[in-house]
């Protein structure tokens, strides 16, 4: 069930029949329907849901999918946690890798000759 707020078009909170209770904005842009969670009632106060409705409509308006924003968003910020992880592999680790990854392949003194 959608309760629209009066005073703030596009922003409404839905209720599901678990009770769980979620503001959602709803709009069109470029013709097609678009619905995004803002966030838990609980969590969002009315005044910030409605800025935040406000400013997804002004997305809206300017043709922009908010979705697809966060979207690009999320990539850029897993890119970013991975090249950090990546900044914590050593020489040592990969070595580590390559020597467990082909040493079935090798003789014994050629392994001994990788590990020691």
């Amino acid at each position: 069930m959608f309760y629209w707020d009066l005073d703030t078009s596009g922003l409404s909170v839905r209720v599901t029949k678990n009770e769980n209770r979620s503001y959602i904005f709803q709009s069109r842009i470029s013709g097609k329907s678009l619905c995004v969670t803002i966030g838990d009632v609980n969590v969002w106060l009315l005044d910030d849901a409605r800025k935040e409705s406000r400013r997804l409509q002004q997305l809206c308006d300017q043709g922009i999918d908010s979705r697809r924003s966060k979207a690009e968003q999320d990539q850029k910020n897993d890119e970013h946690h991975q090249s950090k992880l990546n900044e914590k592999i050593t020489f040592g680790d990969v070595f580590a890798e390559y020597v467990d990854a082909n040493k079935h392949l090798w003789s014994e003194r050629h392994l001994r000759d990788h590990t020691e």
